[in-house]
């Protein structure tokens, strides 16, 4: 039969290995992490996705939608928060049909590794932290969560193991690709909103508080709440450097953005808690290796 292997368990992996196993495939996916489904939510991780058309045409043909339906907040415009409180609404599209939808990214994962378990041409091998690359002999060296080695021998590799990709370091390494990755000067982070926001605060809706060289960005969630997420220079004015004490980041929160600070009780915490983000750039050429 037919083989591929793919490393990295995330959206982008889970759905590669649906389709190849549609068309015949056998599957192994490697993922470095826990099963997203059987471990404690990472807050802080990622930030909320934004499904549009594309993303919807990939898992209409998965057969999906129906439970994926149940999971997202319609955003039918944009609700964007001058600093004096005016809401400005700007919609997506031309049509009242045409709208964007959030979704979390973990729960999202989540059904398309419940989709992949019901195939039995697709393997799924978690915390299996990839190491190196024998790109010659077509071989895979994991280190398992118990520090063992795990030598794996693969067909055609796939690699969906994202930003900070090893299989494609280990090209790079080999000299088979050019590759780069240029960090920007913004970085983000995930805070909460809570339900018990204003009543101006419009239901599916994408909020924005753009601002001069920041912004504060608002999911929807089905429960009400929504997920900022907090694009913020990582030094200089008004950067994650610079807010440093909670009173500092309380000041800087009522000064920028004084009709949602109030619904946002976890702020300290969660600033100081949660990881920030990096924003980069990556650019590799050429994308693949022989077949």
């Amino acid at each position: 039969m037919k083989h591929i292997t793919i490393v990295g368990g995330g959206l982008a992996g889970t759905l590669c290995a649906l389709f190849l196993a549609r068309r015949g495939y056998e599957v192994d996916v490697f993922e470095s992490r826990t099963d997203v489904r059987r471990s404690p939510t990472d807050y802080g991780r990622s930030i909320n996705l934004a499904l549009s058309c594309r993303g919807i045409t990939g898992l209409n043909a998965v057969n999906l939608m129906d439970e994926v339906s149940q999971i997202i907040v319609p955003m039918r415009a944009r609700a964007i928060h001058d600093v004096d409180g005016e809401v400005k609404y700007q919609p997506f599209g031309r049509h009242d049909e045409e709208y964007i939808n959030a979704i979390s990214r973990t729960e999202l994962n989540a059904l398309l590794l419940n989709k992949a378990e019901q195939f039995s041409a697709i393997h799924l091998h978690f915390e299996k932290k990839l190491l190196s690359v024998d790109i010659h002999n077509k071989k895979l060296y994991f280190e398992a969560r118990d520090g063992s080695a795990y030598e794996y021998s693969y067909h055609r590799l796939i690699g969906a193991d994202g930003a900070a990709s090893s299989i494609r370091e280990c090209l790079k390494q080999e000299g088979l690709v050019q590759t780069e990755r240029e960090f920007l000067s913004h970085g983000y982070k995930e805070l909460s909103i809570s339900k018990s926001h204003t009543a101006g605060m419009a239901r599916e809706h994408l909020h924005l508080w753009p601002r001069d060289s920041f912004m504060l960005l608002g999911n929807p969630n089905p429960d009400d709440s929504i997920t900022g997420s907090l694009f913020l220079a990582n030094e200089g004015r008004d950067s994650f450097a610079e807010l440093n004490t909670d009173s500092r980041l309380i000041s800087f929160f009522k000064r920028e953005f004084p009709d949602i600070c109030k619904a946002m009780p976890n702020l300290v915490k969660e600033f100081f808690t949660n990881p920030t983000g990096h924003l980069s750039t990556v650019k590799c050429a050429p994308w693949y290796y022989r077949d």
